[in-house]
């Protein structure tokens, strides 16, 4: 009776793991199909001009690619490597926010025009839920005791 319920357990988290790296592809691969557009909403921000708006929409992209990897071949350092880039990127909209440089989320896709509460419930249900995924991961480590 234990037994299948650490399956159920395992099964939901696996799952919810998951939809973290699928959301993660989804808002890549529209970053990258639409590299131009993602670029020009970074530069709208007013914050980085010429040459720094390329390296920040690349740094943006390669983030992401980092956490996908990292989630799908170490998940403990994947687990970590997404919550500090989500923290990050929390960081980056309030400021904008908080200046005034935030227009609309430049995700792309379906979130690609939201508004910035929207964006900022979206990031902080995301840190939550990393949050608890790094918590569970260092409770339920793997016994290196010899049987």
């Amino acid at each position: 009776m234990v037994r299948g319920k650490v399956s159920l357990r395992k099964l939901i988290s696996e799952i919810g793991l998951l939809l973290i790296i699928g959301f993660f592809a989804y808002t890549l691969s529209n970053k990258l199909l639409q590299f131009d557009a993602f670029k020009l909403n970074v530069a709208r921000t007013g914050l980085f001009e010429g040459q720094m708006v390329d390296a920040v929409s690349y740094l943006a992209v390669s983030m992401e690619a980092c956490s996908i990897l990292l989630l799908v071949f170490s998940r403990k350092w994947g687990l970590r490597f997404a919550l500090l880039m989500m923290l990050v990127f929390t960081v980056y909209i309030l400021y904008l926010a908080s200046t005034g440089h935030y227009e609309v989320c430049g995700c792309g896709g379906v979130l690609n025009g939201l508004k910035f509460q929207w964006h900022l419930l979206i990031n902080l249900v995301l840190i939550f839920i990393l949050l608890l995924y790094v918590i569970y991961h260092r409770s339920h480590r793997p016994s290196t005791k010899a049987q």
